[in-house]
């Protein structure tokens, strides 16, 4: 079976975890799914850079607030990746 871009980005994103000290893989996983958001300017940021999600185009879903909620965001899906990538850490137990 083929896999996804996004599929792809997740075990890239699992090796750059297995590359980084030990101290480091344990906070991610410590962390709460719900916190995941302190790695949006970090690691967040090296997933949208680094697999050039702002070259991508998506449609924009425009709430309320005025911003850009679509789950094709290059916001929204790094964060994505993030979480798949911190389920499957924690799935190993």
């Amino acid at each position: 079976m083929k896999k996804t871009k996004d599929e792809k980005m997740v075990e890239i994103v699992l090796e750059w975890l297995k590359e980084a000290p030990e101290v480091d893989q344990q906070i991610f996983k410590n962390c709460t799914i719900e916190k995941l958001v302190a790695y949006h300017n970090n690691v967040g940021r090296q997933i949208r850079n680094d697999f050039g999600m702002w070259r991508e185009t998506w449609t924009p879903i425009i709430g309320d607030d005025g911003c850009d909620c679509s789950p094709e965001h290059p916001d929204a899906r790094s964060m994505e990746i993030l979480k798949e990538v911190w389920r499957k850490v924690n799935e190993k137990n």
